[in-house]
């Protein structure tokens, strides 16, 4: 019986093409016949690029099998679908990703809907200025493609602890960004176009489940 790959994200694609690139067989359950690059969300939200999508072939082996679906429990030997076929698996590469909770007024990048969400409020407020909550390498990204797109740009967070962010934030500084640090804020209370790069939510696969989880739904694994 073939491996089956949960997810067709960064994690999971690797994992496919390494197995495969072993000669073994391997299943690939995933909704979309497409690949997002994550990282490049920030430039097709600011309108820099038109989108993210990679034709899944480009990327994939061509020895791993694919089954356009999404998963809506795990049992102990076969997945249950969306489209009500249950999958039967050996071994399965759990690879679901994250994604994030949307909070009222506020605006994410981790996704193609949320992005679609920002760029369109950026097309409907061409001249209002934006204030992105985090300093990681997102928030950092995001405010050079802001700002290469002409927009006014303010980055709020806490101080980073990377030399490379420190870095960045000082070379978009002399870009024009405006750069407050030693700040921990409320996305939801800050007014005007806000983007909220602080973090993740988990997918409620793993508890729907009944697989073992940690307090904020991340399954837990051995070493």
């Amino acid at each position: 019986m073939p491996t089956t790959v949960l997810g067709a994200g960064y994690a999971g694609v690797m994992a496919a093409n390494r197995l495969a690139g072993r000669g073994e067989e391997v299943v690939l359950v995933t909704p979309n016949a497409w690949f997002v690059e994550r990282i490049r969300l920030h430039r097709v939200a600011t309108g820099l690029r038109e989108n993210a999508r990679l034709d899944l072939a480009t990327v994939l082996n061509p020895a791993v099998e694919v089954v356009q679906d999404t998963a809506t429990r795990i049992g102990d030997d076969k997945i249950q679908l969306v489209s009500g076929e249950n999958l039967p698996y050996d071994t399965l590469v759990y690879a679901v990703g994250s994604g994030t909770s949307v909070h009222n007024g506020t605006y994410r990048i981790v996704s193609e809907e949320e992005t679609e969400r920002l760029r369109n409020a950026l097309a409907e407020a061409p001249d209002a200025p934006v204030t992105i909550v985090g300093a990681g390498l997102t928030g950092v990204e995001l405010a050079g493609a802001l700002r290469e797109a002409g927009r006014a740009v303010k980055l709020v967070s806490t101080d980073p602890d990377r030399r490379a962010i420190r870095a960045h934030l000082r070379f978009l500084a002399k870009q024009g960004v405006e750069i407050e640090l030693g700040r921990r804020v409320d996305p939801a209370e800050i007014d005007g176009l806000v983007v909220d790069t602080t973090g993740f939510t988990v997918p409620s696969l793993a508890a729907d489940s009944g697989l073992p989880v940690d307090e904020s739904g991340r399954l837990l694994v051995d070493e």
